[in-house]
């Protein structure tokens, strides 16, 4: 299954392209943002909640990648970027 989005803003276009690979041990979503046209400025906010938004997890950035990680309790989120995290 793939989704895409596009979305067109004052300064150009880009699309949100969202999968899940089916050939990976454990639970993933891919999501490639891509620049379609001009020079749009684009942000992505990130607010996790466990437990039916009952527990707010731990995050920290990953070790040794561009990433960061949420955890509470058994529960556990990680995101990988090639662009770097602001937490």
């Amino acid at each position: 299954m793939l989704l895409e989005t596009v979305f067109a803003v004052r300064d150009g276009s880009f699309a949100l392209i969202d999968f899940m690979p089916t050939n990976r041990p454990d639970s993933s979503v891919i999501r490639i943002v891509e620049g379609r046209s001009g020079r749009p400025r684009v942000r992505m906010d990130l607010t996790l909640r466990f437990d039916y938004g009952s527990a707010v997890p731990w995050v920290d950035r990953l070790p040794d990648e561009n990433g960061v990680a949420a955890i509470a309790g058994p529960n556990l989120v990680a995101l990988r970027t090639e662009v770097v995290p602001v937490v």
